[in-house]
């Protein structure tokens, strides 16, 4: 009975030590695995570390738009359901800095302030304000 008890214990620590290890944590493949959308972004003015609804600049047809960023460190933008006048559709160049802290999109720098297999947060500095800007993307 005891062993039956020991094995099932052994088996259960197995089991939820995989699931950890499932968790991605290689920031290049948490990046380019699948499309990001882009969900908001502006100065978070309450400094609460997320962009809130009245703080969010994005038009509402710029909040579908999948950012696939590849594994070459080229990317694309595409349009979703909700199309902007004229559409936007482009290509960038990234690459990590600053041992993966830090992106570099179309040379703009950025820091990465959370990235992980739900959520992609980038924050910059706006030089004459010195305010920090946010972008947030989800899967």
């Amino acid at each position: 009975m005891i062993l039956k008890i020991v094995i099932a214990t052994a088996a259960t620590i197995i089991v939820l030590s995989c699931d950890k290890e499932a968790q991605e944590t290689n920031p290049e493949k948490l990046l380019t695995q699948e499309a990001w959308i882009l969900f908001a972004a502006g100065y978070d003015y309450n400094q609460n570390g997320v962009i809130d609804q009245n703080e969010n600049i994005l038009d509402f047809c710029q909040q579908d738009n999948r950012y696939h960023f590849l594994k070459n460190g080229t990317g694309t933008i595409a349009e979703g359901i909700h199309l902007c006048d004229p559409a936007t559709h482009h290509t960038f160049n990234w690459k990590f800095e600053n041992a993966e802290s830090e992106i570099i999109i179309n040379y703009q720098p950025f820091s990465i302030s959370k990235l992980n297999n739900e959520r992609l947060q980038l924050i910059t500095k706006a030089p004459p304000l010195n305010s920090v800007f946010f972008t947030e993307y989800k899967h």
